[in-house]
């Protein structure tokens, strides 16, 4: 028998965003010069740097200049 380690609750939260202000989607999800230049080199696609933005867009800790 297994036992479930989050609440439903507990998934929920962790499955999505916060909500946030407009202000604050923009000072959180707008890459800084550091993250482009580090998802640029390598031949990546569009998709795939856009993707990689993402990522280090949503990484806790992160701040922008």
């Amino acid at each position: 028998m297994s036992e479930k380690m989050f609440s439903d609750e507990q998934l929920e939260q962790l499955r999505s965003f916060p909500e946030i202000s407009a202000d604050e989607l923009i000072r959180y999800f707008t890459p800084t010069a550091a993250d482009a230049a580090f998802v640029s080199p390598g031949g990546r696609g569009p998709a795939d740097r856009l993707g990689m933005l993402v990522q280090l867009c949503t990484l806790p800790g992160r701040e922008s200049t």
